[in-house]
């Protein structure tokens, strides 16, 4: 008996929680073609930007091709200059 109440409420929650996953309040996806959408710069993306063009990157060399690795030197600044000098 009280295993069948246990399932049963666990059953319950699983059907409130996939109810509730179902609602978008009557919104409808809206689904864009690369390119459709124009956007606008702002202050927080161009700074974010100039951000990102200041970290360092090195560039690993495999032979199925090349990847960019972007360092955050800002967020850890002892391991970037450890692997940097592990690089050269």
């Amino acid at each position: 008996m009280r295993i069948m109440r246990h399932s049963l409420s666990i059953f319950s929650a699983l059907l409130i929680l996939i109810s509730f996953a179902g609602c978008r309040g009557g919104k409808e996806l809206a689904l864009y073609e690369p390119g459709e959408i124009e956007s606008w710069e702002t202050i927080e993306t161009a700074f974010m930007k100039t951000k990102a063009e200041a970290r360092p990157r090195v560039e690993l060399q495999t032979n199925m091709g090349s990847v960019t690795i972007e360092l955050f030197d800002e967020d850890s600044p002892v391991s970037v200059a450890n692997f940097l000098q592990f690089v050269e």
